[in-house]
């Protein structure tokens, strides 16, 4: 986001130094963008089942350094964390995603939820001048199990959070409450701090590119290339390159 704010300004003033010929200071010429980081990482399957299986009501109070005490269990947490991870959407768009957003077939069958890029939205169409930028999200088997414990035939169709849809929480502060609640249990779980909420996009798209190779087809990002470079974890590719049995001189039949 830093970088992405600063490239802004730097061709902000490009353009008022360059092309407008305006005799000002270019400050921003001389400001150095952040290091980012080129190698991101997956969760491992066992990891994620390891912290699912703790996110519980025992031991979910937290002491913060203020002494303040932080009940992180909710009844929607392992489902709202579950959501993230099988829909690979940014966690806001996890918890504005709606019953309504459900998609079947002709056949009543799950085909496939649509979401909101909002970190697009914001971006390109603050005025709500153009077309919403829809993410369609593929229905995994464990995405269609999650549905099912959520009722999803009861309220097909309704206008209606998946996530907390009854207790009248901004959605905004829910994503920021399983946010610590995922960090909570990583820690109780015993787990790598190395990942956070974040990494179940990485973990998803990831997997998705692995298994079809149309990630970009979805809508997730624009180009395959921001997903390439940002979010398929290196190290994954190429556990599942060796899985298929690559060969450097093919073997004659």
């Amino acid at each position: 986001t830093f970088n992405h704010h600063l490239r802004a300004i730097k061709n902000f003033y490009n353009f008022l130094t360059i092309e407008k010929e305006l005799a000002i200071p270019n400050i921003p010429k001389k400001m150095k963008l952040k290091y980012e980081n080129p190698n991101p990482t997956s969760i491992d399957d066992q990891d994620f089942l390891k912290l699912l299986s703790v996110i519980n009501e025992e031991d979910s109070i937290q002491v913060l350094k203020s002494g303040v005490k932080k009940n992180r269990f909710r009844s929607y947490t392992k489902h709202g964390i579950e959501l993230a991870a099988y829909t690979g959407m940014r966690l806001e768009e996890v918890t504005s995603l709606k019953y309504s957003d459900i998609v079947v077939d002709s056949e009543g069958e799950l085909e496939c939820l649509i979401g909101t890029d909002l970190k697009f939205e914001r971006a390109h169409n603050w005025d709500n001048t153009k077309a919403t930028k829809t993410v369609y999200i593929p229905i995994s088997k464990e995405l269609e199990e999650l549905l099912i414990k959520l009722d999803y035939k009861e309220n097909l169709g309704v206008d209606k959070y998946l996530i907390a849809g009854d207790d009248g929480i901004d959605r905004k502060s829910l994503a920021k409450q399983l946010s610590h609640s995922f960090t909570f249990y990583r820690n109780k779980a015993e787990l790598s701090s190395d990942f956070s909420i974040k990494h179940l996009r990485k973990t998803f798209l990831t997997k998705l590119h692995l298994q079809t190779g149309l990630t970009e087809s979805m809508g997730y990002q624009k180009t395959s290339s921001v997903i390439l470079k940002n979010y398929v974890d290196k190290r994954a590719v190429v556990k599942e390159v060796n899985k298929r049995g690559f060969r450097f001189i093919n073997q004659p039949v």
